[in-house]
């Protein structure tokens, strides 16, 4: 893109964050309490977990103060719940959970702050040239813009891809591990996922570079709480620091281990299983998610709802999707005939914020 038109851009975007509406942030927030996403009139903002407006709908498109995912890795991410960042015009800045912009809107793509740093890019998204760097959360670069991708920054290393390999470099962009996987994943409990596309397989590395538990994984997610869930002919199971297999490949969908179990599919259906492997909540849901707060979101009958570590229903079905509660809130979605609305209730099933699009 050219230096002009993204001049002009960044200008553009600067004073629709800035003075998009007259009162963009809500003063209530003086503490900076945790904030969820909202969609309005088109339009991304945010909400506190009263369901209080804090940040005015404005953004084309956003991040989030928290993830209902990240929790899984969360002692491994450090998700930032303070800043997250926004796209106006498909420039990219970063605002806190104040509404304010802590860093001016400048990359082509950006990415949540996770361990303190942030990934990001500049360059035209058709362009061969964009490049990717790292950033803090004051928008300095610690590592310039000069990769074709990174991964996220975990156990003090970043995955970088340096034309068609990938390796592993510092924070002060030193490189660890030469270039030399047709991908990795992410250092978690010390070990990280990479991939031989000769072989067509996925093995781990410790922070040496050294090769410790051998290709031979038809995909792999990372270690979560010392065990990492891995396919073998179209199976998943799980596997220990050392390699060894502790529960069999015989479900349909990867997952991973959070409070102590691990939501699974098999034959077609959703339960629970303890980190033996024994089913706490057989596998009669139409699908599942993750449990949090004591609570798991699932399906049955084509609606969604919630039930607890013993499989009593606390929330009755009746969304159309639903997520994991994080910080007392979860975000479910309804459809009204064809129109998709998306709202947060509490753990009483309340609603704190109406569906809205």
């Amino acid at each position: 893109m050219k230096i002009l038109i993204q001049i002009i851009l960044v200008i553009t975007i600067l004073m629709i964050v800035s003075c998009g509406n007259d009162n963009p942030t809500n003063p209530d927030n003086k503490n900076g309490s945790y904030l969820f996403r909202i969609l309005q009139f088109g339009r991304y903002g945010f909400i506190n977990e009263s369901g209080k407006l804090i940040i005015n709908p404005q953004f084309e498109s956003c991040g989030e103060f928290y993830d209902d995912e990240d929790f899984a890795f969360h002692n491994i991410l450090n998700p930032a719940h303070d800043i997250t960042y926004i796209n106006q015009n498909g420039i990219y800045g970063y605002i806190d959970n104040k509404g304010i912009v802590k860093i001016q809107p400048q990359f082509t793509s950006a990415n949540p702050f996770y361990n303190g740093y942030a990934s990001v890019a500049i360059g035209d998204n058709q362009n061969i040239d964009k490049k990717y760097g790292l950033i803090d959360k004051s928008g300095s670069y610690l590592i310039n813009p000069q990769y074709e991708d990174v991964g996220i920054y975990t156990d003090g290393l970043l995955s970088v891809q340096v034309g068609e390999k990938w390796g592993f470099v510092d924070k002060n962009n030193q490189i660890i591990i030469n270039p030399q996987f047709d991908d990795a994943l992410p250092f978690t409990n010390g070990l990280a996922g990479v991939y031989d596309k000769a072989q067509d397989k996925f093995g781990f590395i410790d922070k040496t570079g050294k090769l410790v538990i051998n290709y031979q994984f038809d995909d792999i997610i990372p270690f979560v709480n010392e065990l990492a869930c891995i396919e073998m002919n179209g199976k998943w199971g799980f596997i220990n620091k050392s390699g060894s297999m502790v529960i069999q490949p015989q479900y349909e969908e990867e997952s991973f281990f959070i409070n102590g179990l691990c939501c699974v599919s098999f034959n077609g259906k959703y339960g629970f299983i303890n980190s033996q492997g024994s089913y706490v909540i057989n596998p009669i849901y139409d699908n599942a998610g993750y449990f949090n707060e004591n609570l798991a979101p699932v399906k049955q009958n084509d609606k969604w709802g919630y039930i607890d570590k013993t499989g009593k229903v606390i929330i009755n079905f009746q969304f159309n999707d639903a997520h994991s509660f994080v910080n007392g809130l979860a975000h479910i979605t309804m459809n009204f005939g064809s129109d998709y609305k998306y709202g947060y209730i509490n753990k009483s099933g309340i609603y704190v914020w109406q569906p809205t699009n």
